[in-house]
């Protein structure tokens, strides 16, 4: 399945954050051919910062603070070169791939 981004603004002071999550270090296995999908990750915006909080921790957050969580989504079954140029072109309009996202399926799909 696809990953998602979640973002929560922080609006006070003595806020703690306790996290418990998994897939930071180790992607997802691809089958048949299926490239590995994207490792999770927690970060905290503050200041102008970008702040990495390990997967497993408390974090102690204040107003104006920007958590953001990334699940990593699920790793790709078959090899992308060989996927329908119709089944591309309806990820993209649905907004689940990006433009270079799609270029980067290969020649079959670029050819069609």
């Amino acid at each position: 399945g696809l990953g998602l981004v979640r973002k929560w603004q922080i609006l006070q002071d003595d806020v703690a954050l306790a996290t418990y999550s998994d897939r930071f270090r180790v992607q997802p296995e691809g089958l048949f051919g299926g490239a590995p999908g994207q490792l999770a990750e927690t970060h905290v915006l503050r200041d102008g910062q970008t702040i990495r909080v390990p997967s497993k921790s408390s974090f102690a957050l204040k107003a104006g603070d920007v958590l953001v969580t990334c699940t990593g989504g699920g790793a790709g079954y078959g090899d992308a070169a060989e996927r329908a140029p119709a089944l591309i072109q309806r990820d993209l309009d649905e907004g689940l791939i990006s433009s270079p996202a799609a270029r980067a399926y290969g020649p079959k799909a670029a050819a069609e």
